[in-house]
């Protein structure tokens, strides 16, 4: 009887074959990507803008602010208008083109009267800037828009498009993340900008909510009054950090008239006029920090977030030191003297914008007096809006805006 050969080599050759083979694909495929990656980085353009410095084309931003009264929606309308006009904004150039402003949160009155102070009446068909109170709205008008995408979108508020979305808890990353996919979609499929309005926290510390908000947007904006200004003071600070471009800062004055006769207008401030109102700044700290009562944390309510070196949530008033005799020291006397200090933010933002050279965090303690851990906590938080950055040696140095306005692009 004929014995027929097992079939193991041949299984054994037709598998060394198929792994040659798929190895050799998997090769000219690694190429043919690396190639591709090539072509995509050589073809990258620069930021291209709306406003010039401040607003790049084709991103998804947050502009946050405290509650009330910050004029957050007046500066929407103020861009808006600015954009579909193509008229320079804070003394910047424009890229101009269609704007839609989507207010879920005014009723019309109260949205005609805030146009009406910006000069914009329903006499102005022509100009290409659309006012919306729905969601509803917007995808309509997106759709049976025959002249190209909007260049500008602003959806005011944040929290009004989250009870549209059926989100309960805007904590939540989660839900944050699944209400962004669609408007990442959005961006994308239109090369817009889309910019949300958003509230601080009660504690004016950061923005509200869950932290995927930075991780799903291209930055933010902040636009804030002065630190302990008068509720008469029309001067603001506007500042931005930017995934692409960077981080800077400038100082706004906002010409509100009492009439309709004129139209609100938005100044960028001189270098001379904001460095005086940087001064007042340093002055109503100083005599704030003279006046506040050991162990009380109500004076960081208003700090700008970059300047806040911890949420006020977490700071409990600290313990009173515990008796000792007259010879011991008593063990934590600084940490409980500097804990809840209000301008300890505001000095190591000054000590290392002024450095010459990179510091150490205990060098940094050391200068303004205060505790290492409290001190590594304001590091991160400026590191974390590209205010400062670490060296490899461990050390801190300034990366944002110098004296001049400039600001180190990223």
């Amino acid at each position: 009887m004929q014995m027929i050969a097992s079939p193991k080599p041949i299984a054994s050759h037709w598998s060394l074959r198929r792994k040659q083979e798929s190895e050799q694909v998997r090769l000219e495929n690694f190429y043919k990507n690396v190639e591709l990656a090539s072509r995509q980085i050589s073809a990258a353009k620069e930021v291209e803008w709306i406003v010039e410095g401040i607003i790049p084309s084709g991103a998804l931003l947050i502009l946050a602010g405290p509650g009330k009264r910050a004029g957050k929606s007046q500066l929407a309308i103020g861009l808006c208008k600015a954009v579909a006009a193509e008229t320079p904004f804070l003394g910047r150039k424009v890229n101009g083109g269609a704007a839609f402003y989507c207010n879920l949160e005014d009723g019309k009155p109260r949205t005609a009267r805030r146009l009406k102070q910006h000069g914009i009446t329903d006499q102005d068909i022509n100009l290409p800037f659309w006012v919306l109170h729905e969601m509803d709205q917007l995808h309509a008008a997106l759709a049976v828009m025959n002249n190209g995408s909007p260049k500008l979108v602003i959806i005011d508020p944040l929290s009004e498009l989250e009870l549209d979305s059926g989100i309960n808890d805007e904590n939540d990353s989660g839900q944050i993340t699944g209400l962004f996919k669609p408007l990442r979609a959005l961006v994308q499929e239109t090369n817009s900008t889309l910019i949300i309005v958003h509230h601080f926290s009660k504690s004016k510390a950061m923005m509200r909510g869950s932290s995927a908000l930075e991780a799903a947007s291209d930055g933010w904006l902040e636009y804030s009054p002065l630190i302990k200004a008068s509720k008469h003071d029309t001067r603001r600070r506007l500042s931005w950090v930017l995934r692409d471009a960077g981080a800077d800062e400038t100082l706004v004055d906002v010409d509100i008239p009492k009439t309709y006769a004129l139209p609100i207008t938005f100044y960028e401030l001189s270098n001379a006029d904001r460095q005086a109102a940087r001064e007042e700044e340093a002055e109503r700290l100083a005599t704030r920090r003279r006046k506040q009562p050991a162990g009380a944390a109500g004076a960081l309510l208003d700090m700008p977030s970059f300047l806040m070196q911890a949420n006020v949530a977490d700071l409990d008033p600290p313990a009173p030191p515990a008796q000792s005799s007259p010879s011991s020291k008593p063990k934590n006397e600084k940490k409980v003297a500097n804990i809840t200090d209000p301008t300890l933010g505001d000095e190591i933002r000054h000590i290392v914008r002024k450095a010459k050279k990179a510091l150490t965090t205990e060098t940094i303690a050391e200068r303004c007096n205060a505790p290492v851990s409290e001190v590594k906590t304001v590091l991160v938080n400026l590191a974390r809006v590209r205010l400062i950055e670490k060296t490899a040696a461990g050390r801190y140095r300034w990366t944002g805006p110098k004296e001049n306005g400039a600001s180190k692009q990223y």
